[in-house]
């Protein structure tokens, strides 16, 4: 049995994966991390004590931006990790690109805004982390790379992005020094995508991967005659319309129209995470969409109401009660996400944290029907 969890993270991605091999002890493993706005600690570190995690085969880190790292330094001294993935770094360049990009964001820990402070100091000791206690350390690329993860046998893990060319900005951003090496849009690039294969089932991690990106591998599979099968898709850069247009929903669920298509989307309220046009397209092709947090078409960002000088007394006090202003623009959909796939078995299990109905889904269909 599989089961991934998308953590509701806020801004940002957290995913836990458990492997329950025949006769054999769980596999789990963690794909990025966030500390939630208003927390004090990343939701993966309750969460895999909680399933009585003590070991992960391993940890990945898919590109260099805070809301897919922030917590993991955490969760490295609190867990025995036998491998660390990551995005392509220059571990073995002779240029000592390591050192330079520590170097980089250590000059960020003196900066003026509390949140540039603690993102820099999270990355250099997250870094350092890695690099001195011995946790192996290998870099990830597609557009087909086998992960190996000891005792997993009958799970197949692949990494289908980033292609290698895209680190070459990268690399010359670490190696220049620029102030374009912290904190840069451009790095989505770098998102380490994960295809997962466990029996009939496909799953599609697919992080902050960008439109260019999925263009790139298409084209490249065409080449050699293969298609990438998705049924169970986590959604590139939070459902963003730019990376999730049509022709990027039509490739990532090429997979067989009779199985069950899942997407799951991290989101955070932003008007763009999930975009309203990514929804409904998913909607149309009746993809099942869950959402950890809620979309802004969805009634995310009701705070916003407060501003209404004519809003009703009563009805401002439902937006006070729901409408938190510690959590910002999250407010939780379903939460947290757990998919569960069985051996030999087609179906899909979904629990969520917060078992909402969703119009997107369907949910309402009978009620509508009925009238």
């Amino acid at each position: 049995m599989l089961d991934v969890w998308i953590l509701n993270a806020g801004k940002g991605d957290s995913i836990v994966l458990r492997y329950c091999p025949p006769s054999r002890s769980p596999v789990y493993a963690l794909i990025d991390s966030n500390v939630p706005t208003g927390k004090s600690e990343p939701p993966a570190l309750p969460h895999l004590k909680m399933l009585g995690a003590e070991k992960l085969a391993f940890v990945l880190l898919t590109h260099p931006h805070a809301d897919h790292y922030m917590g993991l330094y955490r969760v490295l001294c609190e867990f025995e990790v036998e491998q660390f993935y990551s995005y392509p770094i220059g571990l073995e360049s002779a240029g000592g690109n390591l050192k330079k990009l520590a170097e980089k964001y250590l000059r960020y820990t003196t900066n003026p805004s509390e949140t540039v402070r603690a993102q820099s100091v999270e990355f250099v000791r997250l870094l350092q982390k890695v690099h001195t206690s011995g946790i192996l350390w290998g870099e990830c690329a597609g557009p087909k790379n086998r992960l190996y993860v000891d005792g997993a046998k009958g799970l197949e893990i692949d990494a289908i992005l980033p292609f290698r060319k895209q680190k070459g900005a990268y690399f010359d951003a670490i190696r220049k020094g620029t102030d374009s090496v912290v904190a840069n849009p451009h790095w989505n690039n770098l998102s380490v995508a994960l295809q997962i294969t466990y029996g009939h089932h496909k799953i599609i991690l697919g992080a902050d991967g960008t439109f260019q990106s999925w263009f790139d591998h298409r084209r490249q599979l065409l080449r050699v005659e293969e298609k990438l099968e998705g049924g169970v898709v986590k959604l590139p850069h939070h459902g963003a319309k730019a990376d999730c247009n049509d022709s990027v929903l039509e490739y990532l669920f090429s997979g067989d129209a009779e199985q069950e298509r899942i997407a799951l989307i991290s989101a955070n309220g932003n008007p763009h995470h999930p975009d309203k046009e990514v929804l409904l397209s998913l909607k149309q092709r009746g993809i099942k969409p869950y959402c950890t947090n809620l979309s802004t078409m969805c009634g995310g960002q009701v705070a916003r109401m407060r501003s209404i000088p004519s809003l009703p007394v009563d009805l401002r006090r439902f937006v006070n009660f729901y409408a938190d202003p510690s959590v910002g623009t999250d407010q939780p959909c379903q939460g947290a996400i757990q998919v569960t796939f069985a051996s030999g078995c087609s179906h899909v299990d979904v629990s969520r944290e917060y078992s909402h109905p969703c119009a997107l889904r369907g949910d309402y269909d009978h009620v509508i029907a009925r009238n």
